[in-house]
């Protein structure tokens, strides 16, 4: 925090001399404004004609005001880092779905295409997993030895669902 009620009657390097020469403030106050302890910017008040007096009430209430700034500023910067965070997100929730997607139309491959015609039997499949994979799956053995008919249903149900189900199943 920097108060310069009158530049005139302060103690000045030559820097700083130029510096109200080349701005034509004669009296300046200047705070940081912070955000976890960094300084992210700094509001100046300047008088370009006379002194600039505060007292201690008026520099007290405006580094309130300048509390309430940092806040906001805080909240913004906060927001921003979460829509990043949530684009992130989407983007590699997008990934995931893609690639589940996939997993599912080769889980849906490994399925039997055609249903065996067996004498008596009527054959009907319905496979409806609860997420786009699952741990669920069924086929048929058809045996024909010397005219001998053996059918025989294979129907697996890994526990849990989704992928580690279906890599377990397949």
């Amino acid at each position: 925090e920097i108060y310069i009620e009158d530049v005139n009657k302060a103690e000045l390097n030559e820097q700083e001399k130029n510096y109200f020469k080349i701005t034509g403030n004669k009296g300046v106050y200047s705070l940081p404004v912070k955000y976890e302890n960094k300084i992210v910017g700094s509001i100046l008040l300047v008088r370009n004609s006379g002194t600039l007096v505060l007292s201690e009430f008026e520099k007290s209430i405006i580094r309130n005001k300048i509390a309430i700034l940092a806040y906001a500023i805080e909240q913004n910067m906060l927001y921003n880092k979460l829509q990043e965070n949530m684009n992130i997100i989407e983007q590699k929730n997008k990934v995931i779905e893609e690639d589940l997607m996939l997993a599912r139309r080769i889980q849906m491959s490994l399925l039997p295409k055609q249903l065996p015609e067996v004498k008596g039997i009527k054959i009907a499949t319905r496979y409806l997993p609860m997420l786009e994979v699952g741990g669920d799956y069924y086929d048929f053995h058809f045996d024909n030895e010397m005219d001998n008919q053996n059918f025989s249903v294979i129907i697996t149900d890994a526990s849990g669902h989704g992928v580690s189900a279906a890599f377990l199943t397949t």
